[in-house]
């Protein structure tokens, strides 16, 4: 666990269709590391972008948002930079696995224990079948929306 500070926050739209949000933490000796990029939701066409299926799937937007700001003593997604914060690391200098307040043991997030959480919750609407289509579609689509477009090798 170290201590940092938030240095800046950003929830947009990546790839065009894919909602994802982003908070960048500094450690105190310059360097930075972010926390986020999960596929909170999407936009377009149902049909085409499994993220969008918001039917379909847990309000995991919903769950990241509000498990940032109130890790971070916060009630507005603005008021995050500068704030100071403690990062979870799952190894020394790894990937960043929670966020917790700076002095409130209790207030951590955890977004692979959340997600898991809400997933357990949705399958209480869903078969685990038509769960793990939801997923694989929604896997499937990001991975086509992350390869390079094949127009004569031009990416």
């Amino acid at each position: 666990m170290k201590n940092a500070v938030i240095e800046s926050a950003e929830i947009g739209i990546e790839r065009g269709f894919v909602l994802s949000a982003w908070v960048m933490v500094e450690f105190g000796d310059g360097s930075l590391q972010g926390f986020g990029g999960f596929v909170l939701g999407g936009i377009g066409d149902p049909k085409d972008v499994p993220s969008a299926r918001h039917g379909e799937q847990p309000n995991v937007a919903a769950e990241f948002i509000c498990g940032v700001l109130r890790a971070a003593g916060v009630d507005s997604w603005s008021d995050l930079p500068e704030k100071s914060i403690r990062v979870g690391l799952n190894e020394a200098f790894g990937t960043i696995i929670g966020i917790g307040h700076i002095t409130k043991d209790d207030r951590w997030f955890h977004p692979s224990k959340a997600f898991a959480a809400l997933r357990r919750s949705a399958s209480l609407r869903h078969t685990p079948d038509e769960w793990d289509k939801v997923l694989a579609a929604c896997a499937k689509a990001n991975a086509e929306a992350a390869s390079p477009v094949a127009d004569g090798g031009a990416a």
